[in-house]
């Protein structure tokens, strides 16, 4: 016997859809768990997959509607047509071993996903390259392993679990902190349609934290990290009428790539007058700004601000937060925004999809107890749609932005707080479009 077959049992793989098939409600037991291939068999797979597309289109499992699915997806005949579903019911009984079945068919996966990443594996290729592989491919195995829950065993203690409370954090906007503080273990949204300052306030939030001693972790999935540095810059070193404008930014990039790479100002000040749209940096601005970039450089050196541009899908994502946790104390997550991130699970709708990603964010924060910002964009011409709905209904507290496109000024508002007060908060001044007055 090769490695391979001993890692699949075809006759459990065969009860565990004949109990699907024999009790319709037992799919609820393994849908959020089982993939179609956990199976070995391909046949088995097929059938699974019509199985899941008759319980995503509403209507009840059994061996007709089953049928019927795979006669619409040509395969009826492939797996054996009704003299297999048929067996496949009269192998088992009940039911009411379905959870027994799962667990072992995913345990046999699992050993067949390690074997088959041992395969794949090029020792020619950087090391760095082939760990980043190994890991991402282990964490997405590791987070489907169980195990028994802590508390089922014991009672926690009570005052190791108030241990891992704290105070909230202040968001240090005059207004906002007096209705909402930002929680750990939950998920704080900020909401807004495009332009509205998402992105903006998000990294004025990010500042403020770093300043009441906390680490910024801010991961963005729209800008890259050179121009998320030099906003951050802009950010750090902004006071109103310095660095207040978004027509200093292309000064600012073409500051930060000639002085990052040893260049002296007298070398390229003719090359920022070039670029500027109108508002040049003055001398004492530049030398100011040329300052801040030390700070800033120390705070990336200290971790206190870590700056992520790397498009981590879901899984990947929560692995990211869950190295986090694990070696910060004190971290504020930024996700900035999640109808970016990608998702490697086909669920028919990019609506399914958005579900399954809240979902894992909400469960990372809660898990890991730290505090998650995330930005989400609003539609446009309606104003919010089931995506939205979905988003908000796993957030612990909402922000919602609100701007007139003629206006300067953003209006700011809790638009939900499980913890405290709701309404407005006050107007937040955009200065030029780079940060925020309050």
């Amino acid at each position: 016997m090769n490695s391979q077959s001993k890692n699949c049992d075809v006759s459990v793989e065969q009860a565990l859809l004949g109990s699907i098939l024999l009790n319709p409600n037992a799919i609820l037991q393994v849908v959020d768990i089982l993939k179609e291939e956990d199976f070995s068999e391909s046949k088995h797979q097929t059938i699974y997959s019509a199985i899941a597309k008759v319980y995503q289109s509403d209507n009840a499992i059994d061996i007709v509607t089953v049928g019927s699915q795979l006669k619409s997806d040509k395969k009826f005949k492939a797996i054996g047509s009704n003299d297999y579903l048929n067996a496949l019911i009269n192998i088992v009984p009940t039911s009411a071993h379905i959870k027994s079945y799962t667990d072992i068919v995913i345990k046999k996966s699992i050993q067949r996903s390690i074997l088959t990443l041992s395969k794949d594996l090029r020792v020619d290729e950087e090391p760095d390259k082939v760990l980043t592989n190994v890991i991402n491919r282990l964490g997405k195995l590791a987070s489907r392993t169980s195990r028994i829950d802590d508390k089922l065993i014991a009672p926690p203690d009570i005052k190791e679990i108030f241990a891992k409370t704290s105070k909230g954090i202040q968001f240090s906007f005059k207004g906002l902190d007096a209705k909402a503080l930002i929680n750990r273990a939950a998920i704080t949204v900020i909401k807004g349609k495009s332009k509205n300052g998402k992105t903006t306030f998000m990294q004025n939030v990010a500042k403020n934290v770093i300043n009441q001693q906390h680490n910024a972790y801010f991961f963005s999935y729209e800008m890259s990290y050179s121009e998320l540095f030099c906003r951050f810059l802009m950010m750090f070193g902004g006071k109103k009428g310095v660095f207040a404008s978004h027509n200093h930014l292309e000064q600012v990039r073409t500051l930060v790539r000639n002085h990052s790479s040893g260049k002296q100002y007298s070398e390229y000040a003719g090359e920022l007058d070039m670029v500027s749209s109108g508002e040049i940096l003055s001398n004492p601005e530049i030398e100011y700004l040329l300052k801040i970039y030390d700070q800033l450089l120390k705070k990336l050196k200290n971790r206190q601000l870590v700056i992520l541009d790397t498009p981590h899908d879901i899984n990947s994502l929560c692995q990211q937060l869950q190295y986090i946790a694990e070696n910060d104390d004190q971290p504020v997550i930024f996700i900035d925004y999640i109808q970016k991130i990608p998702i490697d699970e086909e669920f028919g709708t990019r609506q399914l999809e958005l579900q399954k990603i809240s979902a894992k964010l909400l469960a990372s924060a809660v898990q890991l107890n730290i505090p998650i910002i995330l930005s989400s964009q609003v539609n446009k011409s309606d104003g919010g749609t089931r995506e939205a709905m979905d988003i908000e209904q796993d957030a612990n507290t909402i922000i919602e932005l609100t701007k007139q496109e003629d206006e300067d000024i953003i209006k700011c508002s809790v638009a939900k707080n499980r913890n405290g007060k709701e309404g407005k908060a006050g107007n937040l001044e955009l200065e030029g479009g780079a940060f925020l007055l309050c």
